[in-house]
């Protein structure tokens, strides 16, 4: 799944395989947006077709530089579970 143009065209220039995708989101996304694309993953995952999803971007730093940050967002880990029990994300 690719959430914006940018993620859309690298899926398809290395060749994935994109089940759903969402751009031209502007700088505020609305939720309704993206439910469609986020419904394709959760049912994936919920029907065993997928072991783990994550959420990968690049956070800008400058113009010369960009981080790339990777997140498992399923399965839930232990920890993010403690973390969001106490109040804290």
């Amino acid at each position: 799944v690719a959430i914006g143009g940018k993620g859309f065209g690298f899926m398809n220039r290395i060749g994935a395989r994109v089940v759903a995708h969402a751009t031209q989101l502007g700088d505020q996304p609305h939720i309704e947006t993206l439910i469609g694309p986020v419904k394709v993953l959760l049912d994936a995952y919920a029907e065993g077709k997928l072991s783990a999803v994550y959420l990968c971007y690049t956070r800008f730093i400058n113009t010369m530089k960009q981080e790339v940050v990777v997140h498992q967002l399923l399965p839930l880990k232990a920890d993010d579970l403690a973390t969001d029990k106490a109040g804290h994300s």
